[in-house]
């Protein structure tokens, strides 16, 4: 090879650019080598799986812009893969914060579809986190399920077997768990649920239905101090039954118009919050899901209208203490009058701010549920004064023993002549003739009378003989149709209550109720008349 120099390259006119010869000095002839032959590439074998791998992928091509994300697309792509099955003989590994098919390679997908196929037959092998969630993301969707309840079956089945390799899944599942009740239509409430399977610990609202608050959990909420109370000091046992009673009523009133007292007592409800299920999870919502209302534990309410949720939270109720205390007035009102207590209180509505709007909104009246608690009290006096008798059936034969023995002392076994009976130094004269068995030879004078048992067994007796010859007269003037009691206790010194007070303390001792109305004039109750007759005549 050699390199001749140009006229340009000397100085000349003509352009400058230098001309390389190139010259096979070697004086060898110069020979192409061969081109290398073509190869066939060998055609792959069909593969079905790959094939649906392949049209999997390109549901991400399908779909407008707008609607691409990665909740819509693994919805879309689960959906596609609900029935595929495999039997892949190795694992290939698989990490992915928010994982789904699109992400997977083929092994990682034949790996999934492998695993999936051994948990859909009752076995449980760990494969890892990411496909672990990822199948839990199926389940939310309800993808390859029969319905929600087997949804639900499934979701709540692989929690004891995978916490411990996964600690997350405590962290997670709960708050899916209670989703899946709001989003889903179930056989069961979600505190039933909770209760069934023992995972109350998970939840710090409380998941029961029904409150269950005792006579003091009312008098602490409660703006009227009714521990104060003359009334209620000496009375407490009686009246703590009766406010368990009246709440209890209330309760049952409530739910017969469609309201939930704790509601109406402890909570407003506040409006307009933005509420996305399944935090932290791939899901997207099934298109055209029907609206839906649930009530949840905590006093929260979701709604779902147009596949939008909102969450309306209840908020604590301003007037709590205000209309607690107006119950707790109105019933210490309703027992005093019942008991004829001598000092009357009165629940006067006009002194409540917050109540009557609170009823209102719940379509109730304060006179409404001034009537209910009327009537609850009244129930319960009636409830305390009821006497309940009980035969004991096996002691029938003891009894009638007894009445036999009794009958043979009442039997008097001599016939004493009133000539007898009169002569004091004669004893005497023995007979074996019967009580009732009169001799034709004695008159009918020689038979003893014996005069009936005095009205002592009963309570009635009990008071007659508690009564002073004061008292006891002041009934006496009073069975007559007289109603002068005046001056009977002016001559006795002693103020006309006190005496009528004390009638009806012995009265409320030994027959459980009062017998004189001290409201009405100190007049005798109708219903006692006959019995106070016979007990004190």
């Amino acid at each position: 090879m050699c390199c001749t120099p140009t006229a340009s390259s000397l100085g000349g006119s003509d352009p400058p650019f230098a001309e390389i010869e190139l010259n096979d000095t070697s004086g060898a002839q110069s020979v192409a080598a061969p081109l290398p032959q073509a190869q066939t590439i060998p055609t792959r074998a069909y593969d079905p799986l790959r094939a649906r791998f392949r049209d999997m992928r390109m549901i991400a091509d399908y779909a407008p812009y707008a609607y691409q994300n990665d909740g819509w697309l693994f919805y879309e792509q689960a959906k596609f893969m609900a029935d595929v099955t495999d039997d892949y003989p190795h694992r290939t590994a698989f990490s992915a914060f928010y994982p789904y098919y699109q992400r997977m390679g083929y092994e990682q997908l034949r790996t999934y579809f492998t695993w999936r196929t051994l948990l859909r037959s009752g076995n449980y092998p760990f494969a890892g986190a990411s496909y672990l969630f990822l199948y839990i993301y199926e389940l939310l969707s309800c993808v390859g399920v029969n319905g929600p309840e087997d949804g639900l079956e499934k979701l709540t089945a692989l929690w004891p077997h995978y916490r411990e390799a996964v600690p997350s899944l405590d962290q997670h599942l709960p708050v899916w768990i209670k989703d899946f009740h709001i989003c889903y239509e179930l056989p069961h409430t979600f505190a039933a649920f909770v209760a069934e399977r023992g995972l109350q610990r998970f939840y710090t609202e409380g998941t029961a239905a029904v409150r269950k608050d005792t006579a003091q959990d009312w008098v602490r909420r409660s703006g009227y101090d009714i521990k104060k109370s003359k009334f209620y000091i000496g009375n407490e046992a009686l009246a703590n039954k009766c406010i368990t009673f009246v709440f209890d009523a209330l309760r049952l009133w409530c739910v017969s118009r469609n309201v939930v007292l704790d509601d109406l007592l402890f909570y407003d409800v506040r409006r307009g919050e933005f509420w996305k299920p399944f935090a932290q999870a791939l899901y997207h919502p099934a298109p055209n899901e029907p609206d839906r209302r649930v009530e949840m534990p905590g006093h929260e309410v979701y709604i779902r209208h147009a596949n939008r949720w909102t969450l309306e939270k209840a908020q604590p109720f301003t007037g709590t203490r205000e209309l607690v205390g107006h119950i707790l007035r109105k019933t210490e009102s309703c027992l005093r009058k019942h008991l004829k207590h001598k000092h009357k209180l009165t629940a006067d509505p006009r002194t409540l701010v917050y109540s009557e709007r609170k009823l209102k909104a719940a379509g109730l009246t304060l006179a409404a549920m001034d009537a209910e608690i009327e009537n609850a009290v009244a129930a319960f006096q009636r409830e305390q004064n009821r006497v309940e008798v009980t035969v004991d059936t096996g002691s029938l034969v003891k009894i009638r023993e007894e009445a036999q023995d009794t009958q043979e002392k009442l039997t008097v076994e001599e016939i004493i002549p009133t000539a007898v009976i009169e002569s004091k130094d004669a004893p005497p004269a023995p007979s074996s003739a019967p009580f009732m068995d009169r001799s034709p030879e004695l008159p009918p004078s020689a038979v003893l009378q014996v005069r009936p048992l005095p009205l002592l067994s009963s309570g009635w007796g009990a008071f007659a003989d508690a009564l002073t010859d004061m008292e006891r007269e002041a009934l006496t003037i009073l069975l007559r149709g007289e109603d002068d009691l005046k001056s009977l206790a002016d001559t006795q010194g002693i103020m006309l209550e006190v005496l009528a007070e004390g009638i009806n303390e012995k009265a409320a001792d030994f027959i459980g109720d009062n017998v004189l109305d001290t409201d009405g004039g100190f007049v005798l109750y109708n219903e006692y008349k006959e019995m106070i007759g016979d007990a004190v005549i």
